[in-house]
């Protein structure tokens, strides 16, 4: 699998779906005018000192809840303090935050109609407590993309990516890094639609601010670098991916060393690479590396591992080594069956894979000691 980085909220990278919360902070950056006590529509005050020091407060908890996984907590936290923040007025920005972040943990649950709808309310919400250019708002919009996409509405992503990259040159200014950002999301939405030429317009655009921003031998540049190679490689311009991963590989090399995780996901597009250029030998290469750096990182037992088992098998099948193939297809499932984080789709994947695998070997002419026998005729 040709890993695109560091979000994009498309199949290829569907658990990058931005869950991000929203502070108190944010909601209230870009707005003049709020003021902690808000008053109601007949002038009354709506919530005494005391309640918005103490839905602020759950905000915060919920929010660490949250990002240590405990969600039950947040949901707990979370739903407590819009209460509170729902006797402030729907001016008050805590009321947009609290909805979004309600929304974030619905989302983690897989309760996806359900927090779809709680984003869209945040996100109208927020337009009207914070301004709709505030970073807020850009929060909001980039979490209606992933759960939309998420669902597989894609109807009005573009139009959705569209507002958020607009929000964020306005909130942020036009060389941000926060813009890059957007216009990678951007570029791989199009890419993801197979919408190659306007993919790599944006991924252009991306990169040339990464440079600008944070010089040629940046991470970020590397992650444009790569992003930018892998819409190359779906587009069958081999000549035109392999220089960009490569400049890719030794940035990350330089930056994290030669055996990090992101050197080995480098490793790992470099291999699907040249596996689409049949190049076997260079490919295994490329993917054993990949899969011993992930072995060390991860550990044996994790989903990256069984990934680059799978990414083994893969090769192995196509280059017409079967006995290899199927050993690695048996090994990936098992450590996907028991990895952490792991989801059921990875598993199913795998085992598709391993069954077309044992479909050929029934239909096809015995193979020589290695499986070469059955792909010589495939061979160029």
């Amino acid at each position: 699998m040709i890993k695109i980085e560091p979000m994009n909220f498309g199949k290829t990278a569907l658990a990058l779906c931005l869950l991000a919360t929203v502070s108190v902070t944010a909601a209230r950056a870009g707005t003049r005018h709020v003021n902690i006590n808000v008053e109601s529509p007949d002038g009354t005050v709506a919530g005494s000192a005391e309640e918005s020091q103490r839905c602020e407060l759950l905000i915060k908890q919920g929010g660490m809840a949250f990002h240590q996984g405990n969600v039950e907590e947040a949901e707990k936290l979370f739903k407590e303090a819009l209460s509170l923040s729902e006797k402030f007025g729907s001016s008050d920005p805590r009321l947009g935050v609290c909805v979004n972040n309600l929304a974030a943990v619905l989302r983690v649950q897989n309760k996806l109609a359900d927090a779809e709808g709680f984003y869209r309310r945040a996100l109208s919400l927020l337009e009207r407590s914070a301004g709709k250019s505030s970073p807020a708002v850009a929060t909001a919009l980039d979490n209606l993309i992933g759960v939309c996409e998420a669902q597989g509405k894609t109807g009005e992503l573009e139009t959705l990516y569209e507002r958020s990259l607009a929000v964020k040159r306005e909130s942020f200014g036009p060389e941000s890094s926060q813009v890059a950002d957007a216009l990678n999301f951007m570029a791989g939405y199009y890419s993801n639609q197979r919408k190659f030429d306007q993919a790599e317009t944006f991924y252009k655009q991306a990169l040339d601010l990464k440079i600008n921003k944070f010089g040629p031998e940046h991470a970020k540049v590397a992650t444009a670098l790569n992003n930018m190679a892998t819409n190359y490689q779906l587009e069958s311009k081999y000549d035109q991916a392999e220089p960009l991963y490569k400049r890719a590989l030794a940035i990350r090399e330089k930056e994290t060393g030669p055996d990090s995780a992101p050197v080995a996901a480098v490793l790992n597009n470099l291999g699907t690479l040249a596996q689409a250029q049949q190049k076997f030998p260079e490919a295994e290469e490329y993917l054993q590396r990949s899969f011993k750096i992930r072995e060390k990182s991860f550990g044996p037992e994790s989903k990256e591992v069984a990934l680059s088992l799978g990414a083994l098998a893969d090769l192995f099948a196509e280059a017409g080594k079967f006995p290899d193939a199927e050993l690695m297809f048996k090994r990936a499932i098992a450590v996907m069956k028991q990895a952490k984080g792991a989801d059921e789709s990875q598993v199913a994947s795998l085992e598709e894979r391993y069954e077309s695998l044992k479909d050929r070997l029934e239909n096809e002419p015995a193979a020589g000691p290695n499986g070469a026998g059955a792909r010589s005729s495939k061979e160029k």
